[in-house]
């Protein structure tokens, strides 16, 4: 691990849910036809697609895609937030450190290699079929209306439902959270937060996550990679953009520009 970060997570395990736990998160669900869950981390860890796969061969796959300059600036200012770098620790420090070439996404930092969608994305069609998969464009969450009727007709559901898009996610707050603190909330079992949250009141639950996740009413803040990281990152990220562009069949010659 990189000196630039001041607490070790070596040491601290994975938790990963029984099939048992897993299964209890959608305890909740009555006659919905379609349920699910989502997690970024699910596009990246190799072993996501076979664990998925086995779960359930006939799941269908939703993946948002996020300009991987930005997307990876974002990352810093959300680690920098929860006060897991060195003082003074810049991004550039950070991405010159990494080896994007390690495999292992255990290993830190990974800004870079989490951002090699290609590679990630065919893992997957490695074990799903290409009309499992339907891939969306962070842009594309700027019309939310038509980003739902493409989503509900590639799950099968023809539905008139209000759905809150008011909140934003992970919009690099300056607020800082406790790195102990953090390292603690990994050895806890995912059922067991779920369930503590559920039990919160709702002022409190809202202010867990706006201090976790950066979450505030109303709140919108664009994340744009600094030009000297962008430069940097553009040998890197440009092999791979092209050929996501083949994989998904979308133009992202905006992500170069």
């Amino acid at each position: 691990m990189s000196t630039l970060f001041r607490y070790s997570v070596k040491n601290v395990p994975r938790v990963f849910p029984t099939f048992n736990e897993y299964v209890d998160l959608f305890k909740d669900a009555s006659k919905q036809k379609i349920i699910g869950e989502a997690s970024p981390d699910y596009l990246v860890y190799p072993d996501a697609p076979k664990a998925i796969f086995e779960f359930d061969s006939n799941a269908k796959l939703v993946v948002i895609l996020r300009n991987p300059f930005d997307a990876a600036y974002s990352e810093f200012l959300m680690n920098e937030r929860d006060g897991e770098f060195v003082k003074g620790t810049t991004f550039m420090d950070v991405l010159k450190v990494e080896d994007y070439t390690d495999s292992n996404l255990q290993n830190l930092p990974k800004l870079i290699r989490s951002r090699l969608y290609d590679i990630h994305i065919k893992r997957y069609l490695d074990f799903f079929k290409r009309d499992q998969m339907h891939f969306f464009l962070f842009e594309d969450l700027k019309d939310t209306d038509q980003l739902l009727k493409i989503l509900f007709e590639f799950l099968g559901i023809s539905v008139e439902c209000n759905i809150d898009v008011s909140k934003k996610y992970n919009n690099a707050s300056t607020q800082k959270t406790n790195p102990r603190l953090e390292l603690l909330l990994r050895r806890i079992p995912v059922s067991v937060k779920d369930k503590i949250i559920r039990a919160m009141p709702s002022f409190l639950s809202s202010w867990y996550l706006s201090r976790r996740f950066g979450i505030h009413e109303g709140e919108k803040q664009t994340v744009k990679c600094p030009e000297e990281a962008k430069e940097y990152l553009r040998p890197i990220f440009t092999p791979a953009i092209k050929e996501l562009e083949n994989v998904i069949g979308r133009d992202l010659s905006t992500w170069l520009n």
